[in-house]
């Protein structure tokens, strides 16, 4: 997925924490990472959610 090139790197905030969400807008997959890289979650975004990270970077 990271290798894709219409993933976008957003810096943004999940749960209150500060994240950096790899979002594909495309497929509205998302992955989410710690600002040191370790791996939180990632699932396929609903609507609302993919205008949200897009928009502000934040679930």
């Amino acid at each position: 997925m990271l290798n894709s090139p219409t993933v976008k790197a957003i810096e943004g905030t999940y749960r209150g924490d500060e994240v950096i969400h790899f979002v594909d807008p495309k497929t509205g997959l998302n992955m989410i990472t710690k600002r040191n890289g370790e791996f939180l979650s990632g699932w396929k975004l609903n609507n609302k959610q993919l205008t949200n990270i897009l928009s502000r970077g934040s679930l």
